[in-house]
């Protein structure tokens, strides 16, 4: 999972974005376990191959 999250990481920076540690540990377990994130702030999920949906405008 580091490696998971090492390049997660670099690819948000990369882009010029901004993720913080807690988030982006989130989107390293939901990639490493091929999961989907569920959350009212889908902006820091916004990485390659990351399913996000916000539940509350479902």
């Amino acid at each position: 999972m580091d490696v998971v999250l090492s390049e997660s990481m670099s690819a948000v920076r990369a882009a010029g974005l901004a993720i913080g540690a807690a988030d982006g540990y989130i989107a390293a377990i939901a990639l490493a376990n091929k999961l989907m994130v569920a959350t009212r702030d889908v902006s820091p999920f916004q990485l390659p191959g990351l399913e996000v949906i916000n539940p509350w405008n479902q």
